[in-house]
């Protein structure tokens, strides 16, 4: 069992992205005997480093390494890997957040909407004081039956083709190594590899990515 955490995840603009006095708490609160030690600048981090049994980190240096001795794990709210500049091992685990899919599909779902139904047209009609009836309707789409390209179909991929398929949508995963089709596939959708990509592409009408 992990006792000691460091914790460095600040972020100058983004209030989110901040760990505060009240998450050490909740974290606590949750993990009998943990100490947690919330840094707030590099130095401070690094000087800590050789206590540390794991850090939550948004990046992590390589050459940090050799000045952690006891460090367990490396543990990141971010999704993408390039900001963990190390490999896990044996002894040394990563873990990467998995939290992002929801929130990214919600804004995928919207910013398709926002185009099948012509809301940025809408809305300068409006202003104008237009009720152009005609000329909106020439402008949407309907997402019912469209065929959606994921290209990268993780867990966040995979999220959002799982939030659009109540809709209708033919989905195709594409992702560079084959894998097997989620639970919630129909039989026209479909995961595929990059080589097929220029022909998935002929009839995509939606391309996530």
């Amino acid at each position: 069992m992990l006792k000691k955490l460091l914790v460095y995840l600040t972020h100058p603009y983004v209030d989110a992205w901040n760990f505060k006095p009240e998450h050490k708490d909740i974290l606590q609160a949750q993990v009998a005997d943990l100490e947690v030690t919330v840094c707030y600048h590099s130095r401070d981090f690094l000087q800590r480093l050789p206590d540390a049994e794991a850090v939550a980190v948004w990046y992590f240096k390589k050459e940090w390494l050799a000045n952690a001795p006891r460090l367990k794990l490396i543990a990141t709210p971010a999704a993408g890997k390039d900001w963990i500049d190390v490999e896990p091992s044996k002894n040394l685990k990563i873990s990467h957040g998995g939290f992002h899919g929801m929130m990214i599909a919600e804004s995928v779902v919207g910013a398709i909407f926002y185009f099948c139904k012509a809301f940025s047209f809408s809305a300068t009609m409006q202003k104008q004081k237009k009720w152009a009836t005609k000329k909106v309707s020439d402008r949407i789409q309907s997402l019912y039956g469209a065929n959606v390209t994921i290209l990268g179909f993780g867990k966040i991929g995979t999220t959002i083709g799982n939030v659009l398929k109540p809709f209708g949508c033919t989905l195709t995963g594409v992702k560079r190594t084959s894998i097997p089709p989620p639970e919630y596939f129909s039989e026209e959708d479909r995961v595929v590899t990059m080589d097929q990509m220029p022909e998935v592409l002929k009839t995509t009408d939606h391309l996530i990515f």
